[in-house]
């Protein structure tokens, strides 16, 4: 699997405000379905997704980051997606 882009980058936004959404997307670049078990963000960013739990080989699925900082200054985040490939452990990407 794989993200793209693989990071994004908002302009300055006021305390307590929701900037626009961007967006990125998961693809599964594999040749079997990818089971997805989790898609999650931390911090000041909160996402949205149009994946589902299970995602096609060749397919790609669209997800929609946005931003709502809790105090002023740079702030960073991460978003994570918990697959289970084939019945192997789960993975992250």
């Amino acid at each position: 699997m794989s993200l793209s882009p693989t990071s994004l980058t908002f302009s300055n936004q006021s305390v307590g405000t929701t900037s626009g959404a961007q967006s990125g997307a998961l693809t599964n670049s594999g040749n079997a379905a990818l089971t997805i078990t989790g898609i999650a963000t931390i911090r000041d960013f909160s996402q949205t997704n149009a994946c589902g739990s299970s995602l096609a080989a060749g397919a790609h699925c669209p997800i929609n980051v946005t931003f709502t900082p809790t105090a002023a200054g740079t702030r960073l985040g991460m978003a994570t997606i918990a697959t289970n490939p084939g019945g192997s452990p789960d993975g992250l990407c």
